[in-house]
């Protein structure tokens, strides 16, 4: 951890370069942000090592472009998405002055065949021209979007965790593998992408699942019966 520095004209910033990597939370994508110390009067600036010029986006709220599950701030056609956790360590920090540097592996790799959407809300358009879902949270209540992947007839590789492991049937309708178990998971995606009538079998049965456990008025009936055994 950085110690936070006053320089001579009564602004803060921190002392020494601190990095901490992980995986976006909305966009799935790996990625190190480095903080570094800044000079007066530069602000709080976000910069994408991994695009083109390296673009900086200035932490303003004029350049807040989308509020959706987060805070999305852009300059010049370029996006960060969920800054507000950052800005909240910032700001609680009394940090007046600041450089964050953004790198997505993906880009660092040069994995070009991988393409990242970001936020997306024609969320069945894509669910419609897949072979395979995978979720790899690692914490979960009831999973919503294996839910949906599965009602769209997809069979399922995802962690075991509480919430995907009252969904996923493994064997049955899907997979499920260990958390952090990158290699496993691999093994599952290659046996579903050889065989197509695995997948289909996996498919109906999610969809069987879904229809027959978590409809609408199902899940809303057994929400009204444990509350009401609470009362």
């Amino acid at each position: 951890m950085s110690e936070i520095y006053k320089n001579s004209k009564n602004q803060c910033t921190i002392k020494n370069d601190v990095s901490i990597s992980g995986i976006g939370l909305h966009t799935g994508v790996q990625t190190t942000a480095t903080f570094k110390p800044a000079e007066s009067n530069s602000g709080i600036r976000f910069k994408r090592l991994d695009l083109e010029d390296c673009p900086e986006i200035i932490a303003d709220i004029d350049h807040v472009i989308d509020i959706s599950r987060g805070t999305t701030i852009g300059q010049n056609g370029f996006n960060i998405h969920t800054v507000e956790h950052i800005l909240a360590a910032v700001v609680g920090l009394k940090i007046d002055n600041i450089l964050i540097e953004l790198t997505e592996l993906i880009n660092k790799l040069n994995l070009n065949n991988i393409t990242i959407t970001g936020l997306i809300y024609n969320v069945e358009d894509y669910l419609s021209v897949s072979d395979i879902f995978i979720s790899a949270s690692y914490r979960e209540g009831v999973p919503r979007s294996v839910l949906e992947a599965q009602a769209a007839f997809l069979p399922v590789i995802a962690t075991n965790i509480r919430g995907n492991r009252e969904v996923v049937s493994h064997g049955v309708n899907g997979y499920i593998y260990e958390k952090g178990n990158y290699k496993e998971l691999a093994g599952f995606i290659q046996v579903l992408a050889k065989d197509l009538e695995k997948r289909l079998i996996f498919g109906s049965k999610g969809r069987e699942n879904v229809k027959s456990r978590y409809t609408e008025n199902q899940y809303v009936q057994k929400q009204v019966e444990i509350i009401s055994n609470l009362l």
